[in-house]
């Protein structure tokens, strides 16, 4: 599982994912080093079942 990030439309860095057995929910640290608009994308594949995901959203740094 991993996140892409995109800073002000440019600048896509592919952050991993890491799965936190205590909330059951996978996290990751997004730095927010410049100010602008944000759009995540985390992708999702569970080899088993064959099971596929994908999630957006975006946020402003000011």
């Amino acid at each position: 599982m991993e996140a892409f990030v995109t800073t002000n439309g440019k600048s896509l860095r592919r952050i991993p994912l890491r799965f936190d057995p205590d909330t059951a929910i996978f996290v990751a640290n997004v730095p927010a080093d410049a100010v602008g608009l944000y759009e995540v994308e985390v992708r999702g594949w569970m080899k088993a079942s064959n099971n596929a995901g994908v999630a957006r959203t975006a946020f402003f740094v000011h």
